[in-house]
């Protein structure tokens, strides 16, 4: 009964923190669909569409696998700096082939004109990658508290900068011509995608306490075992992706180009953020689950 207890206090922790968090950043939404028109918020809703796929190639396993092999006694210090360097040298990797590649990338997914939408996004993807596992490491610790507010920290800088961005600076340039620092009318829905890159950013240094256990080693035959664990969990991961993101990722290319797909993916888009709420509490529930499961034997 005590560990059931633990179960669900931690539970409702999470569960707090991300209902709050989520609403909070689902308070954006009717931000976005005022401040821009259908087809450019079609580009938000594609673009994050991509992410929630890329997210998990870049973990590929390892959150889970983390918690499977801190289990091991004799070599649970090694498995957070092993998972840590592994996923860090991957997303750096990912990070600098996109970056290479935007422009042929930029162009095949229609957006020829904003190759920087690709590094943006590679960038998000990296930093958001790297600091799963030091999350990760609070959830096997039993610190739901740090980690409500690591995320609600993200979280509310995110809200700020789109706040700043989309609405204080567009209204001191109308009312007053005075132009705010790092504000370019023509960057227009770039900010949105850049705002959360700086709130990614910003989470690691708050993460730096926990991402200082790197100092326990990296152990190459640990990791050949994290990874054919993890694998399968990658083909899992991304069979639940396409569920849930694969309509928004190819709805352009099945809609009539006279139709204004993007205008079309941008309404679905707006909408489909309805539903949000209800995934909320299975994913506070899975946060308190997997350390639990993995750990209260």
């Amino acid at each position: 009964m005590s560990q059931l207890r633990k179960l669900a206090s931690q539970t409702a922790v999470y569960g707090l923190s991300t209902i709050l968090g989520r609403f909070f950043n689902y308070l954006l939404v009717p931000l976005h669909t005022r401040v821009f028109g259908t087809a450019e918020y079609g580009v938000v809703s594609e673009l994050y569409a991509y992410v929630s796929f890329f997210l998990v190639m870049l973990t590929y396993g390892m959150e889970t696998a983390f918690f499977r092999f801190s289990q091991d006694e004799e070599k649970k210090d090694r498995v957070f700096p092993t998972a840590f360097v592994s996923v860090g040298i991957s997303s750096v990797v990912f990070m600098l082939c996109m970056g290479a590649f935007s422009q042929p990338i930029a162009s095949a997914i229609r957006y020829p004109n904003h190759p920087e939408y690709i590094i943006i996004f590679s960038l998000i993807l990296g930093f958001d990658a790297m600091s799963s596992i030091p999350f990760a490491l609070l959830r096997q610790q039993g610190r739901p508290a740090k980690f409500a507010i690591v995320k609600n920290i993200t979280i509310l800088s995110n809200i700020l900068l789109n706040l700043y961005f989309l609405m204080l600076c567009p209204y001191m340039q109308h009312t007053s011509n005075i132009s705010l620092p790092f504000y370019d009318a023509t960057i227009g829905v770039g900010y949105v995608f850049i705002s959360n890159l700086v709130a990614s950013i910003i989470t690691l240094p708050v993460l730096f306490k926990e991402i200082l256990w790197i100092r326990k080693g990296f152990d190459a035959a640990l990791w050949w075992k994290m990874i054919a664990y993890g694998l399968p969990l990658l083909v899992v991961g991304l069979g639940g992706m396409v569920n849930e993101a694969l309509d928004r990722a190819i709805m352009k290319y099945l809609l009539p180009s006279d139709k204004g797909t993007l205008s079309q993916v941008g309404i679905y888009g707006a909408n489909y953020k309805l539903s949000i709420l209800m995934s909320l509490f299975i994913q506070s529930f899975r946060f308190a689950a997997e350390p639990f499961f993995f750990f209260s034997r």
